[in-house]
This record gives C-alpha cells, structure tokens and sequence, in this order.
C-alpha cells in the first residue's frame, strides 16, 4: 500500500534524489521502483554491487557504486552522481549506512545531503513499514505479508549550501523518528 504524498505522480521530469530514511531489509530495493512516481537509478556501495541480481541490476541500470573504504573514490562518486542529478537523471540513495540490524534506525549519513545540496535537486523522502518482518537482516526465507510505504513531499534544496547538510540532515531524521512513532516502532 501507498501513501503518496509527494505531488510527483501529477507529472513533470525535474531530477529528484529519493531518500529512504530507513534501511530494514534488503527487500526494499525490490520494492522502491513500485513505491517511487518516476524511474530512477541507485547510488550504492561496493558490498552492495557485487550482491547477486539486486546489486548487479542496480549497476546495469546506470547505478553509481562507491567504496567508501577510498574516500577519494567515494566523493568523485558523490560529484558523478551529483553532477547527473544537475544534468536531469534521478537516484536513490540511503541515508543510512547500512541496513538495520534489530528493525531500529542506524546512524544517518551526510553524503545524501552533501549530493543533493551540490545538485540543488529536490529530496524526495520516503518510508516502507513492514519490511524488517518479513525478512529481518540474516534471513534467508522472505514471510508472506503487507508492506506500507510513504512517499513524502518534496524538500527543495535550492539555495542551500554545503553548511545546511547538517540542517537538512536532521530534518530528515526528525521525520523519520516522528513517522516510525506515529506508528509504534521504536526510533
């Protein structure tokens, strides 16, 4: 089930960085293309590129993988990605460094909003409840079950400059913790 609250669906081709503000399972990848309004291509890191379908399929479709143990390489990654958001592409990215081990929010990252901010593209959040149930992290079976997802409105980041990513950074997190209470899951 999807709630979209973006106004994207209405129409229009302006770049969007789309930001999942947690990261419960490795099924959400299959999930954000039938979640999200307008395609998109995936920023990710090395381990995740080399995962068998998801992470082949996310470099085939022009993903930008980084390695974030050559921090060099990494940003030149986050300036690739960046200079294609200006140029009109869309992409995922996570604001978490990697997925949730107990279904609870792990540190965010400020790469997302460094990206966005070079870019001056839109973020586009969003949120999926239900996922860490059905296949926590060292599963191997997936559960049969319901998956919800929010698609919240746009944040311009227009005008912003690379001192704001903190700002834009906690206001991303602040989201996240008020929907997960909202809902009865622990921040």
């Amino acid at each position: 089930r999807v709630d979209d609250r973006s106004g994207l669906a209405a129409g229009g081709t302006k770049p969007a960085l789309f930001v999942p503000l947690d990261q419960q399972a490795l099924l959400s990848v299959a999930i954000y293309p039938l979640v999200l309004p307008r395609p998109f291509s995936l920023i990710v890191n090395v381990e995740f590129a080399l995962l068998p379908l998801f992470g082949w399929l996310s470099v085939a479709n022009r993903g930008v993988v980084l390695v974030r143990q050559w921090p060099a390489q990494a940003k030149a990654g986050m300036r690739r990605a960046a200079e294609r958001l200006a140029q009109g592409d869309s992409f995922g990215v996570s604001i978490e460094g990697r997925r949730s081990v107990d279904g609870r929010l792990s540190p965010y990252k400020k790469g997302p909003a460094v990206i966005a901010i070079e870019a001056q593209c839109d973020v586009v959040p969003f949120m999926t409840h239900g996922e860490w149930e059905l296949w926590p992290k060292g599963q191997w079976a997936i559960r049969p079950g319901v998956i919800d997802a929010v698609v919240y409105p746009p944040i311009s980041t227009r005008g912003m400059q690379p001192d704001d990513r903190h700002a834009l950074v906690a206001q991303l997190r602040a989201l996240a913790v008020s929907e997960r209470r909202l809902r009865g899951r622990p921040g």
